[in-house]
């Protein structure tokens, strides 16, 4: 298992992508735990919004994600593709009209409700309106 781009809560929960999907490691007891059932997302970036859901990109399905850690990780609801076609491209568009091509990591923006992320095989910053319900 690979960590990459850790997510620091102010409440000591890390969020960690991992390539098996995003898991939750509590600072304070030490424990980690699955947010999403194992191998479902593999998972580069991670960051959250106000509301606690998790923003997550995906390298291998160059895909974008947003992930809610309240729900059960043994199942499939807890994540939904937020933007990306699932497969290499570059297209600007709305959800999965947008194309991205080697997602490596991402960062949300509260104020703006959006999310910046690189996309690297096509040596861009993308930029990704998030939904008001998210906040």
């Amino acid at each position: 298992m690979f960590d990459r781009s850790p997510h620091v809560k102010p409440e000591t929960v890390l969020h960690i992508a991992t390539n098996v999907g995003v898991r939750r490691f509590d600072l304070e007891t030490l424990i980690i735990t699955d947010v999403t059932r194992p191998n479902a997302i593999n998972a580069f970036g991670v960051d959250s919004t106000t509301s606690g859901r998790l923003i997550v990109s995906c390298w291998q399905s160059d895909a974008v994600f947003v992930v809610d850690p309240r729900v059960d990780a043994s199942r499939d609801g807890n994540f939904e593709m937020l933007a990306g076609a699932g497969k290499h491209g570059f297209a600007d568009g709305v959800g999965r009209e947008a194309k991205f091509f080697g997602i490596i990591d991402l960062v949300v923006v509260d104020s703006e409700r959006c999310a910046y992320l690189a996309d690297s095989m096509n040596q861009r910053i993308r930029r990704i309106e998030l939904p008001p319900h998210l906040f």
